[in-house]
Order: structure tokens, then C-alpha cells, then sequence
């Protein structure tokens, strides 16, 4: 009888230390989704006020020559005059090639909603044609450009991450840097909602450098 108690006794402390491990990792996994949705929010308005708050990109010389998917050179000034503003995607051949098509695959539904000149991609490649079979492959028609490595974004690009800005007319700075996430469709969608609003209500302003 003795022992039938010891074993008892053994077996709901065991018990209990069981039971209180499985409550504190409960509470455990509840902290933690709780510090991850605290993260979630707290980097989605990181995000946006990265671009609210008119981050810079240096731009090159107008007269830069870029060439198109057909090998046609460009002054940089002619595809960048709209006057409601040009949206800009910037990536290289280095860059997180899922990245980059998630991003296309947003853009090519707001450019068919805005039309020709709202919207334009620069890119570095080795060659117009390695461009041109990328192009071919999003199936868009946005006008996509051939830009020499090193000649804009003052660093930018060696974060290996394809990113977003916004140029008014004649201005050397694009303004509202964005640097879009693929699993966050939401935010990308909220950056052209805010670019294309204030697009059409400051045609005659350029950004203010805060």
C-alpha cells in the first residue's frame, strides 16, 4: 500500500509539472504571435512612413542615354516627362528575381488603369537583349529601359532589393522611395494609392525635402 502511494504521489507530481509546462508554453506561443502581429504592424508602418516622409533617389544626368528593349538610346529626360509624375521600378539582374515579378505583376494592372507614360521600369543588364527576353517574360507593356550600372540610386542597388520611386517632371531627385515586399501585396497597393493621389493634386509642386 505504501508503495501504491509513493507511485501515486510520483506520478502527480510528474503530473502537474507536465501540466504547468503545457500552460507556459501556451501562454509562451501566445506572447510570441502577440510580439510577431506587434512586428507585423510596427514594420508596415515603418514601411510607409519610409515613404511619406520623401526619401530621395539622386537621378542622372537627363542626357544620359538609355536604350530601350529594341536597342533604341533615349535621353533619360524624354521618358521621364509626364505631368502628373512618372512611377519608376528599379531593379538589376543581381536582384530577388521573384521579387522583381511579384512587383510586375502588381504594376502591369495599375498601368493599364493609368496608361502610357504614368509607369516605366529601369533596369541594368549586361546586355538589351537579356532585357528583353526578362520583359517578354512578364508580358507587359510597360516601356522598360536599359540603364549603365552605377548611374543612379547613390548605393541603392546594393541592397540587391528592386525598389519603387516617384519623378515629376525635370526634377533630378525621384522622391518617395518604396521597397515592396512580395507577401505584402497591401502595402504596395497603399504606396500607388498615395503616389497617384498626390500626383494629381501637386502637378505644379515637386516634393519638399523634409
Amino acid at each position: 500500500m505504501k508503495y501504491i502511494i509513493v507511485t501515486i504521489s510520483i506520478l502527480f507530481f510528474f503530473g502537474a509539472l507536465v501540466y504547468q509546462r503545457y500552460l507556459m508554453n501556451g501562454r509562451f506561443q501566445a506572447d510570441l504571435q502577440l510580439k510577431i502581429s506587434q512586428a507585423n504592424e510596427f514594420c508596415a508602418q515603418r514601411q510607409r512612413m519610409y515613404y511619406l516622409q520623401g526619401s530621395y533617389v539622386k537621378l542622372p544626368d537627363f542626357n544620359t542615354l538609355v536604350k530601350d528593349v529594341d536597342g533604341k538610346e533615349i535621353p533619360l529626360m524624354d521618358v521621364l516627362v509626364s505631368s502628373s509624375g512618372v512611377l519608376v521600378y528599379r531593379f538589376t539582374y543581381r536582384m530577388c528575381q521573384e521579387c522583381i515579378s511579384s512587383e510586375v505583376d502588381r504594376l502591369k494592372k495599375l498601368y493599364r488603369k493609368l496608361g502610357h507614360g504614368s509607369i516605366i521600369i529601369l533596369a541594368s543588364y549586361n546586355g538589351i537583349n537579356d532585357l528583353k527576353v526578362v520583359m517578354k517574360d512578364f508580358n507587359t507593356d510597360i516601356p522598360a529601359y536599359n540603364l549603365p550600372f552605377g548611374t543612379i540610386g547613390e548605393g541603392i542597388d546594393g541592397l540587391d532589393m528592386p525598389y519603387l520611386f516617384y519623378v515629376r517632371s525635370k526634377q533630378v531627385k525621384g522622391s518617395f522611395l518604396f521597397f515592396p515586399e512580395k507577401a505584402q501585396e497591401e502595402w504596395s497597393l497603399q504606396y500607388y494609392k498615395d503616389v497617384i493621389n498626390y500626383g494629381r493634386t501637386n502637378k505644379s509642386q515637386a516634393p519638399k525635402n523634409p
